[in-house]
C-alpha cells in the first residue's frame, strides 16, 4: 500500500514531510482533499465530515467504508474515522495518548477498508489529509509519530 499525506497548510506539510522523509511509499502533497487525492483509491476523512457529506451514521469505536457518489473530486472510497471513547490510560504521558489515538483511529480505518471486499493491494493508495482526517489537533509531534507507526504497518 502507498500513502499520500497532504495538508492545506505549507508549514504543516513541511513539518510532516521532514519527520516522515525516510518512510518508503509515502508522497507529500499540498492542497485540499480533491486536489491532493485525485489519484488515490481511498481517503481517510474525519467522521463528522465523512458522514455529513457521504452518508451513514457514526458508530462509536467503528470505522466505516463509505462510497463517494458526489463527484466532488475526493477519492471514490471514503474511510470515515471512528468516533473514539476518551483514552483513560492512567499515568500515560499526553504525547503517548495522542500517538496511540492516531494509531487506533487510522488503523481501524485501513483495516475496515482491507476487510470491505474492495480490491486493496500493494498498488492501492490511501490519502491521509491532515486537516480532513482530523489530525490537525496537536503540534507536539505525537500525531506524526503515530502516523509514521501506522504507515509502517501497511507499506
Amino acid at each position: 500500500m502507498r500513502f499520500v499525506v497532504a495538508s492545506a497548510h505549507a508549514h504543516r506539510l513541511e513539518e510532516v514531510s521532514r519527520k516522515l522523509n525516510d518512510v518508503l511509499r509515502v508522497e507529500f502533497r499540498l492542497g485540499s482533499i480533491p486536489n491532493a487525492g485525485f489519484d488515490c483509491n481511498a481517503g481517510i476523512v474525519h467522521y463528522t465530515l465523512a458522514h455529513d457529506r457521504y452518508g451513514g451514521r457514526p458508530v462509536v469505536g467503528r470505522a466505516q467504508v463509505l462510497q463517494n457518489l458526489r463527484g466532488d473530486g475526493a477519492p471514490l472510497v471514503i474511510l470515515a474515522t471512528p468516533p473514539l471513547e476518551d483514552d483513560t490510560g492512567l499515568g500515560l504521558d499526553r504525547n503517548v495518548k495522542v500517538e496511540n489515538r492516531v494509531i487506533r483511529m487510522l488503523g481501524m480505518c485501513i483495516d475496515e477498508w482491507v476487510l470491505s471486499g474492495e480490491s486493496v493491494g500493494t498498488d492501492s493508495t490511501c490519502l491521509v489529509h491532515m486537516e480532513g482526517s482530523g489530525l490537525d489537533f496537536d503540534e507536539s509531534g505525537a500525531v506524526v509519530a503515530g502516523l509514521e507507526r501506522i504507515i509502517a504497518q501497511y507499506v
